[in-house]
Formats: C-alpha cells, structure tokens, sequence
C-alpha cells in the first residue's frame, strides 16, 4: 500500500489520491536520494483546483508500511493544464549547499565528521568509528565535499570502503561490507545488460609526495601477473609529508580497489525496499554471468500501482 503526505507543522496532508508515477532513486556517487511524482491539479475544475503544492514543501512517501522517502520539494515542471511533476531531494541536499570554514587538528575522522554534524545541525543517526587522524583545513568546501574527502583518506589508508546516506533527516555512515541485503527477490531478472572493461584498471600504484620540492617515491605497488596480462598500467597518487607512515597502506589499497577487470550489470527485477544504493547483493544466476556479491551502485524503484520494480546498475 502506497502513501504520500505533505507534512506540516501542526497536521500532514495526504496527497495520495491524486499522485502517482512514483519514482525514487539514490546513487552512491551522491548524498541524497531523488523522489518524483505526478500530481493532478486543475484550476478549471473545482474537486482539483488549489491541490498543487509549494516548493519548499516537506513530503512523506511510504510503501507497505515503510518510510521510504522523506524530504523537501525542490522544483517542479509543468507541460500540462493539470499535471504538476514534482521533484524532490531527501535532506542530504542540504549537505550539498551549505559551505563552512573548519579546521581539524590531529582528530580521527569520525570524530572530525562528528564536529562538524554538530556545528552544523545535522542529526546523527550513526557514523562508525574511523581511526584514521586528520589534520586539515576547510574554508569554503560544501559539507558534503568536507566529508567525502575525509572519508576518501580514510578508505585509502584504511583499505575500507565506506557508504554515506541520509536516512530521514540523520546521517548514517557505515562500512559497505556490512550493508549487505539478504532477500529472494533480487534473484528473480527480468531484463539486463553487463560489460567487462579494463579501461579504467590499474596495476601498479606508486605513492609520491605532494611536495613541489620533493619528488621522492614513497611507497610502490605492483601486480606483476597483471602487468603481464594487460601491460603496465600506472597511478600516481600524491600525499603530504606528514601521512609517509600510512603510504604502503594507501598504496595496497588502491592496488586493491584498480586491480581489476570491471565487471558491471544493469538489471531490471521485483522491487523489494531493502534495496537502495551502496547495499550489498549477492546473486546466484551463473546463466547470465550474474553470480557472487555486487555493490548497488544505483537504484531507481519505481511504483505504479500496486507493481513494484526496480532497476539497479551493480559492479563487482
């Protein structure tokens, strides 16, 4: 069962019969997930005049008893006398428009992603701990682009992967290795496309300093059996002087991350709405190649009715 409400801030409106089209997607490339709907709304027809919504608006969809989407209508288009295409943005688009000026001093980085939520507002929901210790400062940066560049450290002297999201109006921040989705439905496609590329592959890491006066390798990594196979493909990654301790470790791991034949699916399948970008899914479909653990890269579920399906584009 489908539900849509504009929430106010004494009592909620539900829209549901005269919306549809629903159609919510999110992207592990992005903070915030994407809502759409179409609205009837006819100036020329009493039962429908006045029933469009402002900009600004916060909305509520739920489906089966979940809250799928929460957020804020943030613009609209309109090619027709009663029809009214809403777009809306979870509440990570504020993490996207409002830039700071922070500085951190020898903090580990959840602690760093911690101050920085409170400074700004920001509900937490739960941020894992992240041990890697970060001396930095942000003048003018989004705090979407402060987070993802303290998390992209992280992960690469780490060699741990981390998902960001919004979750209602909280911050969630977890290792992708525990987001994995445990549901039948994702075994049963419909229509799907792979490809398999080396384009983007890389089999040797070398780790230089950052500093103009200073060209000296730092840390090396190479795979030589891929070397031989796909011919020499380099990366050069520069850090500052300070984090020399952690580059054999950002080398590994980015030899870890490259190294690799990228082997990417888009799938269409039931929907099931544990699914959403960043989750892990394991398939068991050898006939099409579709077999072993993929990363949800992104997700579009689309209801229409009482169909629910949704497409994924998956990478190993």
């Amino acid at each position: 069962m489908i539900g849509l409400s504009v929430i106010g801030s004494d009592s909620n409106t539900d829209i549901t019969s005269h919306t549809g089209s629903y159609q919510l997607s999110d992207n592990v490339d992005t903070f915030g997930a994407e809502f759409k709907f179409k609205l009837m709304a006819n100036p020329l027809d009493k039962n429908y005049a006045g029933k469009d919504i402002e900009i600004g608006s916060k909305v509520a969809f739920i489906h089966d008893g979940i809250l799928m989407f929460s957020g804020i209508v943030t613009s609209y288009q309109r090619n027709h006398l009663a029809i009214w295409e809403y777009t809306c943005y979870d509440y990570g688009f504020y993490l996207n428009k409002n830039e700071v000026m922070i500085q951190f001093n020898k903090v580990p980085v959840s602690d760093a992603i911690k101050r920085l939520c409170q400074e700004n507002s920001i509900a937490i929901g739960e941020i894992c701990e992240i041990s890697t210790v970060i001396s930095k400062i942000y003048s003018g940066d989004t705090i979407g682009d402060v987070i993802k560049d303290l998390l992209k450290m992280a992960s690469d002297e780490l060699k741990t992967r981390f998902r960001l999201e919004m979750r209602g109006n909280k911050l969630f921040i977890e290792k992708y290795k525990d987001l994995y989705v445990n549901t039948k439905v994702i075994n049963i496609v419909g229509n799907f496309s792979n490809s398999n590329s080396i384009e983007d592959m890389k089999n040797r890491i070398v780790v230089v300093s950052s500093s103009e006066k200073n060209a000296q390798i730092i840390a090396e990594t190479s795979d030589p059996k891929s070397i031989e196979k796909y011919g020499l493909l380099t990366k050069i990654e520069k850090i500052e002087d300070k984090k020399k301790p952690q580059a054999a470790n950002v080398s590994d791991g980015m030899l870890k991350d490259l190294n690799s034949v990228k082997k990417t699916f888009t799938v269409t399948t039931l929907g099931s709405d544990l699914v959403r970008a960043g989750r892990m899914l394991v398939f068991r479909q050898p006939e099409i190649g579709l077999e072993g653990a993929f990363l949800v890269k992104n997700c579009v579920h689309t209801y229409e009715g009482n169909k629910h399906t949704m497409q994924l584009d998956l990478e190993v």
